[in-house]
């Protein structure tokens, strides 16, 4: 199933295993969050390093630069260095990038919605990724309009939804719509970002999911719960605070929720961001905003602006949809319609960037 057509400028947003615990260690928080005392360096020179992806569609794994995604939407940083991405498409797979290089596949072989053993289950459109402090992760599975849960000892399950619609309730009831947006807070509750009924839904340790903000029709109003509107959440992030930060796609902007389910605005429409589409936050309270531009914006605490990519300097990526810091302030990039992953480097004042290889190879259309 092709992400839907959510991007009126021509972007389509379309062997039983045991797998041990040790493959994934997580911050106790679960967010992309980075931590240590070091301060986030404001408006930096990035180097652009390719983590994986030829640039041709496919599914391959092996060697990272070898290696072919359908659509590599979203990715989450491991405490061992490992990173774990959903890969859409026409791969409808979950895979990871060991330390080493290689990339190999989790869970997922094509598309459905079985659950069970992991290399024996399917999703349909995978999009945000998301871990707990167990290690167990959690898939927005868009196209299935469910919550998919990997657990560390290989096995998928449906953790919430599977039917379209909007309902609350026991988690086998609820009905969500196109979620894409996910992540899991310290306590274990899974937040999502419910797209297409522009609603920001959690799913609670006793299985119930409620509905935190936003209501019945898509719209811009900073408010409490039900009064509030978005358009199109796509991405979740937690900030420095333990708040919820939203990627509010077509109302162009950044919204913050409070536990207690009140909106408010965070980067307002204009300015250097068009189209958030992905999100990632520091210790320090800075946040990284991937565009539908191809940007990589820079937002301080005090909230100005700063594009790392897409300025005069360096090149604009395809399609940024998915952002990670890994725990020295590395930034990584899934460039989903380049078939690509990147990390982001700080280069020290003054040093100029090497040329990077972004954006799809020149032959990417061809069938693999």
């Amino acid at each position: 199933m092709a992400r839907r057509h959510w991007m009126a400028a021509g972007v389509v947003v379309a062997t039983a295993v045991a797998l041990a615990a040790t493959w994934w260690e997580f911050p106790a928080s679960g967010p992309t969050v980075a931590s240590g005392p070091a301060a986030t360096p404001l408006g930096w020179t990035a180097q652009i390093e390719l983590l994986a992806g030829d640039g041709h569609p496919g599914d391959r794994d092996g060697a990272a630069a070898q290696a072919r995604f359908a659509d590599p939407y979203a990715l989450l940083a491991s405490a061992n260095g490992s990173v774990y991405f959903t890969d859409a498409g026409d791969n409808n797979r979950i895979r990871r990038r060991l330390p080493d290089g290689r990339i190999e596949t989790v869970a997922g072989q094509g598309e459905g919605r079985v659950d069970g053993p992991a290399l024996q289950a399917s999703f349909n459109t995978p999009s945000g990724i998301a871990a707990d402090a167990q290690g167990n992760l959690y898939v927005a599975d868009t196209g299935n309009h469910a919550i998919r849960r990997v657990s560390t000892d290989g096995q998928v399950t449906t953790l919430a939804g599977g039917q379209q619609g909007f309902a609350d309730g026991p988690a086998a009831q609820a009905r969500f719509d196109g979620p894409m947006g996910i992540a899991v807070d310290a306590q274990g509750q899974v937040y999502v970002a419910d797209t297409w009924n522009d609603r920001i839904r959690v799913i609670g340790t006793d299985g119930n999911v409620r509905t935190l903000a936003g209501g019945d029709r898509p719209g811009f109003a900073d408010a409490l719960g039900a009064d509030a509107r978005f358009d199109t959440p796509v991405a979740l992030a937690f900030d420095a605070h333990g708040a919820l930060l939203v990627a509010d796609l077509f109302n162009n902007a950044v919204r913050r929720v409070g536990t207690d389910g009140m909106v408010s605005t965070v980067v307002a429409r204009g300015e250097v961001i068009n189209g958030p589409l992905s999100l990632a936050t520091t210790h320090d309270g800075v946040l990284y905003v991937g565009d539908l531009d191809g940007r990589i914006v820079q937002v301080t605490p005090q909230g100005h602006q700063l594009a790392l990519l897409g300025n005069d300097r360096l090149p604009r990526l395809a399609r940024p949809s998915g952002l990670a810091v890994e725990a020295d302030g590395t930034l990584l990039v899934a460039d989903s319609a380049a078939y690509r992953l990147h990390r982001l480097r700080p280069l020290p004042v003054g040093e100029l960037p090497a040329p990077a290889l972004v954006g799809p190879a020149s032959d990417a259309a061809l069938p693999d």
